[in-house]
Parts: structure tokens; C-alpha cells; sequence
């Protein structure tokens, strides 16, 4: 998140609410008005990744969406919206609730919380240890 921040991410899924199960993946929602930027941010950070545009109905209207996906550790799937979006709460596909969306100083808290030890490593290392099933 730290490396996107210009994008303003938040984190959203099942790793924002907890309910993450084997083959879960990290959701961030970004928002630019430029996808070239945004590519070429990638590529000066060195990530692989692939994308797509995917259809969203919102308001009764279809729209479309790119989805970036990384692979690192996990999975990060990056759904890019436009900044006037920023504001707009999404209903969720599987519940149509509203999205919950962690901004990066709540997910900081969460960590430091629920991974107090990991979480200091990471602060002065600044490395994550490999995650073994």
C-alpha cells in the first residue's frame, strides 16, 4: 500500500474483514484517471502483473473497470476506479452490503494489533517473512 499511495489504496475482502480462507487473495481498491501512470509505476517498481477490464453494473448502468492482478506472496488484485469515485460506497457482489474500505494507517493498526511481533520485524527490516502452509 505504501508503494501506491498516490492512488489512495484501501484494502477490501475478505483480509479487510477477516473472513480470509486458504486461496483468499489481498483486494485493494486504487483510484487514478490515468492507467498509463499507474502501469508505468509498476514497471519502476519491478511488478509483474496482468490486467483486465471487467463489467460492473452500478446505478443500473454497466461499467468498466480495470483489474490489475500481482503476484507476490499472495495474490493482490487491484480494482482501479476513477478519483471522482473515491467517496462512492460500493455494495458488495456476494452480500450487497456496503464495501468496507481500510485506508493504509487502519491497516497499520491492524497489524500492530493482530501481529504485534511480525509487525515490529517488519518496521525495522522492512522485509516480510515468507508465508509456509
Amino acid at each position: 500500500m505504501y508503494e501506491l499511495k498516490k492512488y489512495t489504496p484501501c484494502l477490501i475482502g475478505s483480509v479487510s474483514t477477516g473472513q480470509i480462507r486458504r486461496g483468499s487473495d489481498i483486494d485493494l481498491h486504487l483510484f487514478s484517471d490515468c492507467l498509463e501512470e499507474l502501469f508505468a509505476d509498476l514497471d519502476r517498481l519491478g511488478k509483474k502483473y496482468e490486467f483486465s477490464e471487467v463489467s460492473i453494473r452500478k446505478n443500473s448502468q454497466i461499467m468498466l473497470y480495470t483489474r490489475i492482478y500481482l503476484q507476490n506472496i499472495f495474490l493482490i488484485e487491484l480494482s482501479v476506479y476513477p478519483r471522482h469515485e473515491i467517496r462512492v460506497v460500493s455494495r458488495s457482489s456476494t452480500d450487497s452490503k456496503p464495501i468496507v474500505r481500510l485506508k493504509t494507517k487502519a491497516v497499520e493498526v491492524l497489524l500492530q494489533y493482530e501481529h504485534e511481533a511480525e509487525w515490529i520485524e517488519y518496521l525495522s527490516s522492512g522485509k516480510i517473512k515468507a508465508f509456509r502452509n
